[in-house]
């Protein structure tokens, strides 16, 4: 039995509790303008949540939708709510949902809202969805590593809550090699907020999950500022890890905040066959 709940769709029963329920995602306490009695349409609500924020995950905490591993081909999305740009929203509830992957191809794991269907559903496809209503949390490689794809919502409205505005936000990808990405860009949704710290630390499984470096910078309208690398475990100067058998990363200086995303440009970067890297990302 799936452990999520959507609203809100044509022909769909809404009660005053679901209005409720919507208000108080959408605002703080103070007057009501919600009665008993009062007819509501479905499709005014949707257009009201489209008016004042954009489709995404809402970014209550680093483990909203997050998907993650629970082994032998087994995920977790963990519960969180999403708006859909259609007005929709999507509720995984407490205990998470649970979907399963045959290991040996790409999946892509997608919340959908499909009107047509009058429903919200999950869908693991091998391939990217190109149209519709949908929202990706994540892609799971084939040999079962996860990409974070989650974006966040954010409010049209000065100060809303559904914007990663004055959030922590904290993102871990696993770089599995033969892997090499010097001369390219590292690109990592985000969402949208006025983030003025970045701090990365890199670590390597293979050497019981040391500390292999540090970088970190400040933002001033968008762009990196006061850049450092700290080596912590066999690494150089300059560079975020460095290891012989490992492999090596140098970040470039024009590290920026764009289009929700946060871009970093690697003057030389690769990871050796046999061996992952762990990058955390935490923005604030």
């Amino acid at each position: 039995m799936s452990n999520f709940k959507y609203t809100f769709f044509d022909n769909q029963t809404v009660g005053v509790d679901h209005l409720n329920e919507i208000t108080k995602r959408l605002v703080s306490g103070g007057i009501s303008a919600v009665y008993s009695g009062v007819n509501f349409n479905v499709a005014d609500i949707n257009d009201s949540n489209k008016t004042i924020l954009t489709g995404g995950v809402v970014p209550e905490n680093d483990l909203n939708l997050k998907v993650t591993s629970l082994g032998n081909g087994r995920y977790l999305i963990n519960p969180g709510l999403c708006f859909f740009n259609d007005g929709t929203t999507m509720e995984v509830l407490s205990g998470g949902e649970e979907i399963s992957v045959i290991l040996g191809t790409k999946r892509y794991v997608y919340l959908v809202s499909d009107a047509n269907r009058m429903q919200c559903l999950v869908e693991v496809l091998e391939t990217e969805k190109q149209s519709g209503e949908f929202i990706c949390l994540a892609v799971i490689n084939a040999d079962g590593t996860i990409q974070d794809k989650r974006t966040y919502a954010r409010g049209k409205v000065p100060g809303f809550y559904a914007s990663t505005e004055g959030m922590q936000v904290n993102i871990t990808e696993t770089y599995t090699g033969p892997l090499s990405f010097g001369g390219q860009n590292i690109e990592v949704p985000i969402g949208d907020g006025n983030f003025k710290h970045l701090c990365i630390t890199a670590e390597c499984s293979y050497f019981d999950n040391k500390l292999r470096g540090v970088f970190y910078c400040d933002f001033d309208n968008g762009r990196a500022v006061n850049l450092g690398v700290l080596a912590v475990e066999g690494g150089t100067e300059n560079y975020i890890y460095y290891n012989r058998n490992l492999g090596a990363c140098r970040i470039g200086p024009d590290v920026k905040l764009q289009d929700g995303k946060l871009i970093i440009p690697v003057l030389q970067g690769n990871v050796n066959k046999g061996y992952a890297v762990v990058f955390s990302y935490h923005l604030w």
